[in-house]
């Protein structure tokens, strides 16, 4: 559709509406414009602005609210504000706007129009009896904004994705649980609609077979990702992405050359997009991964990459299992084995050795092959020379107290030595019997080769597992900032605010005896609590003269779009609420709730006095900075009533004590 051509067009005021006030109660009086705001100003806002009459009826409005609703000035004056948006927002029924309007009451809510994402701030307006006269509505695209919220969410969700699949792979004990609990965890951890596994063959065969799913049930989707092309040619996203060892990409679903046009079109509606990806360990491909998710243009750059990591993480478990195994076959090979050909005493797995006069009087087979050595070779030999010199006092002590009635312990381990001068570690359990007419200590020796293994490789596992956490913490704490850095660009006069306002609530909290969890929680709150001031165009953030009502009202807002920003978002601490309450104050006069006294949370009242210090102390586009002096004059004069006693005093003690606000970052 066509846009009309508005930049030339002046706006048309075909009706006044005379002496309005709005429904904050705030009676303002500008003259012939009765929108309270300069011609010249109204006309080019970017937000859309449109005055209504008591019956919904356009009376003015900007060039920017004509191209939001695709007509032109003349013909938008006059018209039905219901009627200008029914047939251009995705789902007219839920539009806050017509909602608002109808309960007469001042809000604010999301709107989507045709694709983009609008915030409205709708304000009634009464006339000088209280009578209802109209309202206001300011429309802003927050499109950017809700694109980067949808990042971090699922950014988020992947992250927790690759913790949860690093405990299934410590736990797991085979390749079915292993894969199905990765699935299912993308699935219902990460919101995805489908997640699915196929593995080649370990025989050589590149087929791909399901092995795991867990989502969306139709066929048509798993053919996409994992079924065969009759041409020859390239067969699936999954072959692809084996064959190039690399995350292969379908957005939206459209159809790639060199991929199937039916298996493309006839992918199931809830799904947007896919991602596959290659299970590679060691140079070896083991299969493909795939995700399917339900938004167009998913899998950002930082969300490939780490559910590329899944994938690595998933190909080493295959392995490792596989491994296993087979090395668990092999031990049962070899028992069978030897249950066929040996005696009762030499098919047993453990060593056994008879010692008399600290001589080997008997060894079986398994015993000797400890050492290397053939038992012939062995038999009347000292015992110390087959132990490894750092534990052979210890044995031979423990062997005399036993000989000779004395308590020597349960059992034990030791190194014995190999021929080749190697060690293998041993666990003994040893006992008194009479042989050949004289005491002797028969002993049981139990290779821990492989035990000890799994122990080291278990701390190797719990040091991958903290490394995990370091990196999932260090892309936290990157994001929180980057997204503070982005909220600060729009306003260069305040740049650095939300990270000294930051660091001085954690030092108040710090004084306070607050614990280091709840600290790293205010010291991110600090970092976010501006966030929501995204949504505030900048000529109002950066104007150097007094703000009008209502762009004050713009500006008072921020603390509750932050709250929508980072409410769905599962921090470990109220992060969301911190944020939305610190411009409360004591006596109830804060906003935007009014909270008072307990009802407002104690990391909110700390950033409240941490944010009034810093902006008082600081330069502001319509005035110098105040001083430090003057900001703690301030909070100590509404101490009681503005503000907590005890944040107060906290915050003067540490000023006392030589703090600064431009210090070392939070």
């Amino acid at each position: 559709m066509n846009k009309p051509d508005l930049a030339g067009e002046a706006p048309a005021r075909s009706h006044r509406m005379a002496d309005v006030r709005p429904g904050y109660g705030v009676h303002r009086e500008n003259g012939p414009d009765s929108t309270g705001l300069e011609p010249a100003i109204f006309d080019h806002l970017p937000d859309g602005v449109c005055v209504l009459d008591e019956f919904g009826r356009v009376q003015h409005c900007n060039v920017a609210f004509a191209r939001l609703v695709n007509r032109p000035i003349a013909e938008v004056i006059g018209r039905n504000h219901v009627e200008l948006f029914h047939h251009l927002v995705d789902d007219p029924t839920e539009c806050p706007i017509i909602q608002k309007e109808r309960s007469r009451q001042r809000g604010s809510g999301l709107i989507r129009i045709e694709g983009r994402w609008y915030q409205v701030l709708a304000n009634p307006l009464f006339d000088n009896r209280g009578d209802p006269a109209g309202a206001v509505h300011v429309f802003s695209d927050v499109t950017s904004l809700k694109q980067t919220e949808g990042i971090l969410h699922r950014t988020n969700q992947v992250l927790r994705i690759l913790n949860l699949s690093n405990q299934i792979l410590v736990r797991s004990v085979d390749e079915a649980s292993l894969l199905e609990g990765v699935c299912r965890t993308v699935v219902e951890t990460g919101g995805f609609i489908l997640a699915w596994i196929g593995l080649t063959g370990e025989d050589g065969n590149e087929n791909l077979r399901e092995i795991a799913r867990a989502g969306h049930d139709g066929g048509d989707l798993a053919d996409l990702i994992g079924g065969r092309d009759e041409t020859g040619g390239p067969e699936s996203l999954a072959v692809s992405s084996m064959k190039t060892g690399r995350p292969a990409i379908l957005r939206s679903f459209e159809p790639s050359p060199g991929f199937r046009p039916n298996a493309l079109s006839a992918a199931p509606g809830p799904a947007a997009a896919s991602i596959v990806l290659p299970l590679i360990t060691n140079g070896s491909t083991l299969g493909a991964m795939a995700v399917c998710a339900r938004e167009y243009d998913a899998f950002a750059e930082r969300e490939v990459e780490m559910l590329t990591e899944l994938a690595a993480d998933v190909a080493y478990g295959l392995a490792a299992i596989r491994t296993r195994r087979k090395h668990d076959q092999a031990v049962r090979d070899l028992q069978i084995s030897e249950e066929k050909y040996a005696t009762l005493v030499e098919k047993g797995n453990d060593g056994i050795v008879v010692v008399q006069d600290e001589k080997l009087s008997y060894i079986n087979s398994r015993a000797a092959d400890f050492l290397g050595r053939p038992v012939s070779d062995l038999i009347g030999a000292p015992v110390a020379d087959f132990i490894a010199p750092e534990h052979v006092e210890f044995a031979l002590t423990r062997n005399r107290a036993r000989l000779a009635g004395r308590p020597a312990g349960g059992s034990y381990e030791i190194n014995l030595l190999t021929r080749d001068g190697g060690r293998v570690p041993v666990e003994i359990s040893a006992a008194i019997i009479d042989f050949q007419g004289r005491p002797a200590s028969m002993a049981f020796l139990h290779d821990i080769t492989e035990r000890k293994k799994k122990d080291e490789a278990l701390v190797e596992s719990e040091k991958r597992l903290r490394e995990a956490y370091l990196r999932l913490r260090d892309v936290q704490e990157g994001t929180i900032g980057a997204i503070a850095t982005m909220a600060e660009l729009r306003d260069p006069y305040t740049s650095g605010h939300q990270r000294r306002v930051a660091r001085l609530a954690c030092a108040i909290a710090s004084d306070m005896g607050l614990a280091e969890d709840r600290i790293a929680g205010l010291a991110t709150a600090g970092l976010l609590h501006d966030i929501g001031k995204v949504q505030i165009p900048s000529d109002i953030l950066i104007k150097p003269g007094r703000l009008n009502v209502i762009e004050f009202e713009m500006i008072k807002s921020h603390s509750q779009a932050g709250y929508q920003i980072l409410k769905s978002i599962p921090f470990p601490w109220p992060i969301a609420d911190m944020i939305v309450q610190h411009h409360e104050r004591l006596d109830g006069s804060g906003y935007p709730a009014g909270l008072a006294g307990e009802r407002i949370i104690l990391e909110a009242r700390i950033l409240g006095v941490a944010d009034v210090i810093e902006a008082m102390a600081s330069h502001r586009p319509y005035r110098a900075a105040l001083g430090i002096d003057a900001a703690l004059e301030e909070i100590s004069k509404n101490s009681g009533k503005l503000f907590d006693q005890g944040v107060v005093a906290a915050c003067l003690r540490i000023f006392s004590r030589g703090f600064k606000l431009d210090g070392e970052p939070v």
